[in-house]
């Protein structure tokens, strides 16, 4: 089982409603943190203050705009990634900083300090991040600034498509996670602060598991035994693949190359139904909510009509043959009760991804298989 984050520029915003969820040229920054802080000592003294407080300093993330639209959500994002990377005192908050549409970068420093004396934080930092691009070609460029609680600045950042953090994060993923963790990753290099573990199940972390539907510990813990099972079976398990989602479509075919596919893991026997699972997945933006609602959805399918079959697998693909780069896919196994086994997810910023290339929906499947049957080994 899989924990994820989502995609969306390229999707028209679609992977990050949860969403769901800036920097240099290695230093070219929009008042750059180095350069300013040489420029004015006031501020010098402010940044080093903010990199001593360390990650327990108390910061507000504000809405981040994603191509001209405050989005709550990936405040919530960067929240959740800075939380991830070891900041214990975060917030974000509904209040929305709209500058206007001809602010340059060089003003925004003030103009969100002017905003916050109005909106005032009571302590700590203030954070705010955009995402300028377009929704096919993906971002084009992640700024952000740091304020402190008096509108002060402390550090502001940049960057685009030609510097190293972009190219490892944003360009990898083009959507406001890849993003949200470019922002994450800039402030942690400027403040010269160290990654931990410490922040992994904290707040952000589950207001994520609440937008993405997934289920409590102890429910997703009864999958372990379960799976143990298979394991222990699987030279005898058969296995019933229904039909794959293709958007709002069925592909028999489809479930007919998986059960081939699928056959070597599941000794028994592995066969494609004849009848769709009559599952519909609601639009999200976030991989992960549409994951955990094709567990659900096949879970009250099996209960209702469970199949002759050990086990039942349903595939939700997301492929375009045009834009071969760009997809990926959930994947759910149960058991003849309905009870989940394996539910995983990929898309094209993860490395079976990134290995296979897949071309066409045939080798999106063999991914798709070999994620399902990695699970069981």
């Amino acid at each position: 089982m899989a924990v994820m984050k989502s995609s969306t520029f390229r999707r028209g915003l679609l992977r990050a409603g949860l969403l769901i969820v800036a920097a240099a040229t290695c230093g070219a920054v929009f008042l750059a943190a180095q350069e300013a802080s040489k420029e004015d000592p006031v501020q010098g003294q402010r940044l080093a203050s903010f990199k001593q407080a360390g990650t327990g300093v108390h910061m507000t993330v504000f809405p981040v705009t994603v191509l001209g639209r405050p989005m709550r959500n990936v405040a919530d994002a960067v929240g959740l990634v800075l939380e991830k990377k070891g900041m214990s005192a975060l917030d974000a908050v509904d209040t929305a900083f709209t500058p206007p549409a001809d602010a340059t970068r060089e003003q925004m420093p003030k103009l969100f300090g002017e905003f916050l004396a109005k909106n005032p934080i009571g302590d700590g930092y203030a954070l705010y991040a955009e995402y300028l691009g377009e929704p096919k070609s993906g971002p084009t460029e992640v700024r952000f600034v740091v304020l402190d609680a008096k509108g002060a600045l402390v550090l502001a950042d940049r960057q685009t498509p030609a510097d190293a953090d972009f190219k490892k994060t944003a360009a990898r993923d083009p959507d406001p996670m890849g993003c949200s963790v470019l922002v994450a990753t800039r402030l942690f290099s400027l403040c010269g602060w160290k990654e931990s573990a410490s922040g992994a199940d904290g707040k952000f972390a589950r207001l994520w598991a609440e937008k993405s539907g997934m289920p409590g510990a102890a429910e997703r813990d009864a999958m372990k035994p379960r799976l143990a099972q298979l394991k222990a079976t699987k030279g005898s398990a058969t296995l019933t693949v229904y039909p794959t989602l293709l958007g709002d479509k069925t592909d028999a075919g489809s479930a007919t190359r998986l059960a081939k596919l699928l056959g070597g893991t599941f000794g028994g026997g592995a066969a494609a139904a004849e009848e769709a699972a009559g599952v519909t997945i609601a639009p999200s933006s976030n991989q992960q909510k549409r994951l955990w609602d094709l567990a659900r959805g096949l879970r009250e399918h099996v209960q209702k009509h469970p199949p002759k079959t050990q086990y039942a697998a349903l595939v939700d693909m997301n492929f375009n043959p045009e834009h071969p780069a760009r997809g990926g896919f959930q994947v759910v196994i149960c058991d003849q009760a309905g009870e989940w086994v394996v539910v995983e997810f990929c898309n094209d910023v993860h490395d079976e991804w990134q290995r296979a290339k897949p071309k066409t929906l045939e080798d999106a499947e063999k991914v798709a298989a070999e994620k399902a049957a990695a699970g069981v080994r």
